[in-house]
């Protein structure tokens, strides 16, 4: 058992290494954003605050949307904002232990997607599929380390992403979700020290 053990792990080595140079590649390419993902998603909204029903603030959004199209951007999501990643003892999709993500990226009052939610659950919450890709035990961390870690959220996101289209969702109670979707390129978690705990890449970025 701990020979083939060892021989899943020698597998594993590479492919995640690939999966982590291939972010660093992606990410030279792409254009952050000053002002974080929240201004970016006002901005590309054409969220103006008071401002927001003037002809300025409108020609604003669809200048960006069209200067945006087929670019990719970076974006960080800290700690305090990262409640979207959770992680579980499963090794069914490899790795030491499993990352999950449900790909709703809060940023001001808005959100970025990687699909148009359609619903919401009984909490009001957009439903969307659950991204799940392996995660690797940096240094002599343990997987109960890691889910301390989770559970006191001391993790955060690195996206890539190529924006698409706004979307609107109405809300339990009145008024609208309101988001963007975006094809998402890569997320890469890491700890508050830097370590890379885990990493996806989609097979067509």
């Amino acid at each position: 058992m701990l020979a083939r053990s060892a021989v899943t792990l020698l597998a594993l080595l590479p492919a995640l290494a690939l999966a982590q140079g291939r972010f660093d590649e992606l990410r030279k390419e792409a254009q952050p954003f000053d002002g974080g993902l929240g201004e970016f998603l006002e901005v590309y909204l054409g969220d103006c605050g008071t401002a927001s029903n003037t002809a300025n603030c409108r020609n604003r959004s669809r200048e960006f949307q069209t200067q945006a199209k087929g670019k990719r951007f970076y974006a960080l999501v800290r700690e305090d904002e990262a409640g979207m990643v959770g992680m579980s003892e499963g090794t069914r999709f490899g790795g030491d232990f499993t990352v999950e993500v449900t790909p709703f990226f809060p940023g001001a009052e808005h959100a970025l997607t990687n699909a148009v939610p359609k619903k919401t659950d009984a909490k009001g919450n957009p439903i969307l599929p659950v991204l799940m890709f392996a995660g690797k035990l940096p240094g002599v961390e343990t997987v109960d380390d890691m889910e301390r870690l989770f559970r006191n959220r001391g993790v955060r996101l690195e996206l890539l992403f190529r924006p698409e289209q706004p979307w609107a969702l109405p809300k339990k109670g009145g008024g609208q979700l309101t988001g963007v979707k975006a094809k998402l390129d890569a997320i890469q978690v890491t700890s508050r020290t830097g370590a890379v705990l885990a990493t996806w890449v989609a097979p067509d970025a």
